[in-house]
């Protein structure tokens, strides 16, 4: 099918009026469930002399349903101090390709790029909205984006979503004797190059592309056809630097941070105080860590080159807050005084793990490397709630840039075991006579999980919290309480009113009511991507359950054990006097498996989903 519609549009034949004519057939886009079709995504990236860049980008997308309006009836493009929109203009055509609407001004909105924690920042984001109700139609968005510096170059996407693109171009247009890089993924990235007038001109195409999106796989940015672009030298707001090596980088990025790591005596005092007569090293870290995490907040301040530059020291003690660059400046300066050196780290934080054969600006965030003679520690100085020694789990198995005096060198950062992200639950039901429950669980986390849950209770109020610790429910409960102690334990109790359901003159019951697994992944054929099972995580739950007077039990789940290389389930419920006992554990050692290994983590599932469904039967004495 698509090479039928290539065919034909190479004949000038309308687009719309193509796939109109395709619905009809089982052959048909739309019959395979496309709800849009990309018939042309055309980039252009022109090098001025001056240094700007400037980026002009055509789309025209064939919309076949609502999903596909949803998807392409709306563009927005981020600008701020570096990045200025020129342009920004859209059409729809009916499926006999007339002009039926143009972008209007009242379409388009701007608005601040900002969130609730972000203080000064000059980010914006322009929408323009586009929609239509009969299909098929087909939308078409050009725009234009100014670019100066010439540190970050956009990475071209030629497969921006789950949508079928018939052709995909990008052109960059730079004068002759420019050290333009460029390295791909997932796809041939040799251009077609040639010379006119004194510029060199590279081309790449991508044409009848089909992008599969399966269960479990990798974020949509690690499995799409991308290219990555830079040049040797760059410039942003007048501070010039090196892309040619990662040390290149490192030593821009130190030369912008230099000189600001000075505190105030104060600030001195306060360290010195703190650290006095601890000898270890690591020790002295953990007690400045600790003052940081409770004298200061993160707060974003993304103001033109503020958005490499930390603010000074002395600025984050005195005002008590800062964003990611200058918090870890200030820890360093801190664990300076203390006598324990440590280097800002340039990491990508949720992002693809970089090339480290390709030098490129491909970091969003700054954490702190400390090497210590018993092993290196790595902080993050933007949390006011994560353990001493962590990171987020974003932030871990990935290459980072450890800026040094002068320099740079690529350290990766270390990856969590299971043992390492842990939750361990002990729990106490009472059944009472109607088959209410009354619950009382505690519960230990380690790790990402002590992270996850840290960030959903902490500084919410008892409403928030009791929402939260609901939702992880499968189950409709009442007079819930939630609270985290200091120990990292949180503590709920709860009456679940439809615990145990009566059938006849029995009761039945799920003994694993706090910890199910209820999903599935669906089948997949030929799978090509790789299992993405997120960090290593190990769950173990003990729960005692008091029975109701007058019952015994009549049948109780068999143990289940379930061992594969990548997992391992076991549960078992045995039988006390008027109690049962069940307990639980499930151990997730993987953070990716290879796609020949999806059928057998989703059988895993399906085998955990089974045991967790199995009741208790109990019936009058």
């Amino acid at each position: 099918m698509m090479r039928t519609f290539a065919l034909l549009r190479a004949a000038g034949v309308c687009a719309v009026a193509v796939l109109a004519c395709s619905l009809a057939s089982a052959q048909g886009v739309g019959a395979l469930g496309a709800a849009a079709v990309v018939e042309s995504d055309e980039t252009s990236l022109v090098m001025e002399r001056s240094g700007r860049v400037r980026e002009t980008v055509r789309r025209e997308i064939v919309v076949l349903s609502a999903a596909g309006r949803e998807r392409h009836g709306v563009i927005a493009l981020g600008h701020d101090a570096f990045r200025r929109v020129r342009k920004l203009e859209g059409e729809i055509r009916d499926a006999q390709g007339k002009t039926v609407r143009s972008l209007r001004r009242d379409d388009v909105e701007d608005y601040p790029a900002t969130a609730s924690y972000s203080l000064y920042d000059d980010s914006r984001v322009r929408v323009g909205q586009l929609y239509h109700d009969t299909y098929p139609y087909s939308v078409v968005w050009e725009y234009e984006v100014e670019h100066e510096g010439l540190l970050n170059w956009p990475t071209w996407l030629p497969v921006r979503g789950e949508d079928p693109v018939l052709r995909a171009s990008l052109t960059v247009d730079v004068p002759e004797g420019t050290a333009l890089r460029y390295a791909g993924e997932r796809f041939a990235a040799e251009p077609a190059e040639r010379a006119e007038r004194g510029r060199a001109i590279y081309e790449w195409t991508v044409t009848d592309h089909v992008q599969p999106f399966e269960p479990l796989g990798p974020p949509w940015r690690d499995q799409v056809p991308a290219l990555h672009l830079t040049t040797d030298r760059f410039e942003l707001a007048g501070h010039a630097g090196s892309l040619a090596s990662w040390a290149g980088l490192g030593q821009w990025y130190h030369t912008l941070a230099a000189g600001r790591d000075d505190l105030p005596p104060q600030a001195v005092a306060d360290v010195e105080r703190l650290v006095a007569g601890v000898a270890s090293p690591r020790e002295r870290a953990r007690l400045v860590y600790e003052y940081l995490q409770q004298s200061t907040r993160y707060v974003s301040v993304q103001l033109g080159i503020g958005g490499w530059q930390p603010f000074p020291a002395s600025y984050v003690y005195e005002r008590r807050y800062g964003d990611c660059k200058a918090l870890t400046n200030y820890l360093g300066a801190l664990l300076a005084v203390a006598g324990v050196p440590a280097f800002p780290a340039l990491v990508g934080h949720d992002r693809p793990d970089l090339d480290p054969d390709f030098p490129r600006n491909a970091f969003n965030h700054v954490v702190l490397f400390v090497p210590l003679a018993d092993g290196d520690l790595w902080l993050e100085a933007t949390s006011q709630t994560i353990p001493f020694g962590s990171l987020g789990a974003g932030s871990e198995n990935r290459w980072t840039l450890v800026v040094e005096p002068g320099s740079g060198r690529l350290v990766r950062t270390p990856t969590s075991e299971a043992e390492d992200n842990t939750q361990v639950r002990r729990a106490a039901i009472r059944i009472g006579a109607g088959g209410t429950a009354d619950v009382v669980a505690e519960t230990r986390y380690r790790g990402h999980q002590l992270n996850s849950v840290r960030d959903a209770l902490a500084q919410r109020s008892p409403e928030e919290q009791r929402v939260w610790w609901e939702r992880g429910l499968d189950l409709p409960v009442s007079r819930l309480q939630v609270s985290l102690d200091r120990d990292e334990v949180v503590t709920a109790t709860f009456e679940a009113p439809r615990y145990a359901v009566k059938a006849g003159s029995r009761f039945l019951f799920r003994p694993n009511v706090l910890e199910r697994w209820t999903a599935v992944p669906p089948t997949t054929e030929h799978r090509t991507q790789p299992v993405d099972l997120g960090y290593p995580f190990a769950d173990t739950d003990s729960v005692l359950i008091t029975l109701p007077t007058g019952f015994e039990v009549e049948a109780v789940p068999d143990p289940v054990t379930i061992e594969t290389p990548f997992a391992r389930y076991a549960s078992a419920t045995t039988v006390g006097e008027g109690t049962l006992t069940y307990t639980r554990s499930v151990a997730v050692r993987a953070q990716r498996l290879p796609p020949e290994d999806y059928d057998a983590y989703r059988a895993f599932v399906a085998a955990v989903v089974r045991a967790d469904e199995e009741q208790v039967v109990l019936k009058r004495e």
